[in-house]
């Protein structure tokens, strides 16, 4: 194979809120525009811009519809907004029934309207960036 055609892929995530729900969501939206091949592109002319512009918006939707439901199976999720009861402990249900952290089917209904911001937010993990310098760490 040719040096011209091996492909390397940076991907970069940040640690924004640093809450299970936000995290799995970036990471798979990210892993969705790799596997999208997605490539930025500089607009020169005027013609142009609002079809880079659709292009854009359709790729973000996509990555979005792709990590919403590779976390939450879109069937089971309608199937569960259907009873319309959210409570802590029908999330935990159906987060173990989907086999996912419940902070993810937490934020996934609050992202939806379903359940306030302020609700239940003891579901979700928070994790903690830490850095290894070590001359061990491979």
């Amino acid at each position: 194979m040719k040096w011209y055609n091996k492909r390397k892929v940076l991907l970069a995530i940040n640690d924004r809120l640093k809450t299970s729900d936000i995290f799995w969501f970036s990471l798979f939206h990210e892993i969705k525009h790799v596997l999208q091949k997605r490539i930025k592109l500089t607009i020169v002319t005027d013609d142009n811009v609002s079809l880079a512009e659709s292009l854009i918006q359709r790729l973000e939707l996509e990555a979005d519809g792709f990590a919403r439901d590779i976390l939450i199976p879109r069937e089971k999720y309608l199937e569960y907004i259907q009873e319309g009861i959210f409570t802590e402990q029908s999330i935990k249900q159906f987060a173990e029934k989907v086999d996912i952290d419940p902070g993810i089917v937490l934020g996934r209904l609050q992202k939806d309207k379903y359940v306030p911001y302020s609700y239940f937010n003891n579901l979700k993990i928070r994790y903690e960036i830490q850095l290894n310098f070590s001359s061990t760490a491979c």
